[in-house]
């Protein structure tokens, strides 16, 4: 399953905008397995976004602030060993990745 939601604000006469975005996954196949490997999952995360935004120079320049990966949850790897379709403790966890939060500043200006 994928799920996909955000909530965006901007006030009329305003210069201030701002936007949330959630993003979750289901279970993933990573990596496909034969006979002597099972399939390796990538378990569900949540991915939380968030982008403020200010007008500039007469609303012909914009200043945007960006957050990405705002929870920073682990990636998770394993091998669903009991075939239940979710990580427990019977199964074989393979490695965890933690990818980090990034945070960018941009500037645009358009010239008309």
């Amino acid at each position: 399953y994928l799920s996909n939601a955000g909530l965006q604000y901007h006030a009329p006469g305003s210069r201030f905008g701002a936007g949330i975005m959630y993003n979750v996954t289901g279970r993933r196949i990573f990596e496909v397995g034969n006979v002597d490997y099972e399939d390796v999952y990538e378990a569900p995360r949540s991915l939380l976004d968030l982008q403020m935004s200010l007008k500039v120079l007469q609303s012909r320049g914009e200043v945007k602030f960006n957050v990405s990966d705002l929870l920073n949850q682990n990636a998770l790897f394993y091998q669903d060993n009991n075939r239940n379709r979710k990580y427990d403790r019977a199964d074989n966890r393979l490695s965890t990745l933690r990818q980090g939060t990034n945070y960018g500043l941009t500037f645009s200006y358009t010239i008309r």
